[in-house]
């Protein structure tokens, strides 16, 4: 497809038709940096298939360890024990909002972590 443009391009000069020959050249040279960008896209997309995936080791913790959870609201917070107030992460949470009186527009302030036996 370029060979053909430039042979185009060619003519209008030889024809002496500038206007053409302008429109031709700026053809070329789009169609080269679209060419080069796609050489780019490919190389950016094999970069990221040949890197290494990033492995960590993850401690398993027991379940025993696990105390209950942390419930935090408003700059106040609930301590939620395990067996006693929730029995997991969900009615934990359900917990938390009922004390809180968290409105469903705020629910999304609720944070809830983890807590460990010491």
């Amino acid at each position: 497809m370029t060979e053909h443009t430039i042979n185009r391009a060619l003519n209008y000069v030889a024809q002496g038709n500038i206007a053409d020959f302008k429109d031709c050249v700026s053809e070329i040279l789009t169609a080269k940096a679209l060419e080069t960008i796609d050489v780019k896209r490919v190389e950016i997309a094999t970069s990221y298939m040949t890197t290494q995936p990033v492995t960590e080791e993850v401690e398993l913790v027991e379940k025993d360890e696990v105390a209950g959870w942390i419930a935090f609201y408003n700059q106040k917070k609930l301590e939620i024990k395990i067996g006693v107030d929730a029995k997991d992460l969900s009615s934990a949470k359900e917990f938390a909002v009922k004390h809180f009186k968290v409105p469903k527009s705020k629910r999304g302030l609720l944070a809830i972590q983890v807590a460990y036996k010491d």
